[in-house]
């Protein structure tokens, strides 16, 4: 976990470090040396993962298109972690009030609250008032 540090930068409905949605993932897998976790691939929707050998982060793609990455060690936005922050300062941060009722799901028999902020195209997970894991996601043009 995490051992060249990359910075990854969030950018809404853009991108998050070099990864840009809705690019092919095809052409990331030798450049970034991409492992593909087919045991957390999603039958369901039909979405791949990948991650990166050296960095706790994991990116989903459909139809080979990068539509979503969740980091687990560093995402930052107007250069400020948002991993190890609070829910108070990530509302600060954006501006913005999450808009949704608080889900709480376990995670290795510890709660997580979940905060969706839609006009962002963001979840944050919360763990003990810490933000423990961020998830961009591409737009969705319905």
């Amino acid at each position: 976990m995490g051992g060249r540090a990359v910075k990854f930068v969030w950018i809404p409905f853009r991108k998050v470090g070099v990864f840009v949605f809705g690019e092919d993932i095809n052409n990331l897998i030798n450049k970034y040396n991409l492992l593909f976790l087919s045991d957390e691939r999603n039958e369901n929707v039909g979405w791949n993962v990948y991650t990166m050998p050296e960095d706790d982060i994991r990116i989903y793609t459909e139809n080979d298109n990068i539509i979503s990455i969740a980091c687990y060690e560093n995402c930052y936005y107007n250069n400020i972690n948002m991993i190890g922050c609070s829910i108070e300062e990530i509302c600060n941060m954006l501006k913005s009030k999450y808009n949704n009722d608080i889900d709480e799901i376990e995670i290795d028999d510890k709660p997580e609250k979940v905060y969706d902020f839609d006009d962002y195209g963001v979840q944050v997970w919360e763990r003990n008032g810490k933000i423990v894991t961020v998830i961009c996601d591409a737009e969705i043009n319905d």
